[in-house]
């Protein structure tokens, strides 16, 4: 049996071009390889290589055909397309530019306390007016001490109340807005 150490074949022809090695006579086992004596033949089946390069030649003419009505009829509408995009980018920047300036300024959080402040002012204002009107007419005389001191700070205490719940609400309210046109503006990718 002959053991390679070093073959050289030409590609195209199959040719050995240079071997090294020698000739062993013992057990397969001692000489380090796994099989025994069994040749290897350099075997070409033309028939099946045909075959297959028939079958490749058909694969490379039907991509040939699909590429060639991509490029006439798809790519000119892909490149309209790519068009469109562009000048709608282009139309859509001013807006995009006061939605990421409105989102980064947000809403004045102590602005909109001060209206919640005002307006429930106003409510108790008109409330009071209304306990007074309803108390005189059942005899009761808003001007009087005992009034003053049972009804007026019952009443100065809801209002204190209400209108401070209403500044902290509007508050939150303000800094939840300003958050959600943050959130909303990063999520487009603007922010």
């Amino acid at each position: 049996m002959r053991v390679y150490t070093r073959i050289v074949i030409d590609m195209a022809s199959g040719a050995v071009l240079e071997a090294e090695g020698f000739d062993y006579d013992g057990p397969v086992a001692l000489c380090k390889g796994g099989g025994g004596g069994s040749q290897t033949t350099n075997t070409q089946d033309t028939e099946y290589n045909a075959r297959m390069a028939t079958i490749a030649e058909s694969q490379q003419g039907m991509a040939q055909e699909y590429f060639d009505f991509w490029k006439s009829d798809y790519k000119p509408l892909e490149q309209e397309q790519i068009a469109a995009n562009r000048e709608m980018v282009a139309a859509a920047k001013p807006v995009r530019d006061k939605f990421i300036e409105e989102s980064l300024s947000g809403v004045n959080a102590e602005a909109i306390a001060g209206t919640a402040r005002s307006d429930a002012e106003q409510a108790m204002t008109t409330v009071d007016q209304g306990v007074t009107r309803n108390l005189s007419r059942l005899g009761l005389n808003p001007d009087s001490e005992a009034f003053a001191d049972t009804l007026g700070r019952s009443q100065a205490l809801t209002r204190a109340r209400t209108v401070t719940q209403s500044a902290n609400t509007a508050r939150a309210l303000a800094r939840s807005e300003n958050y959600d046109r943050l959130l909303k503006a990063s999520n487009l990718g603007m922010g």
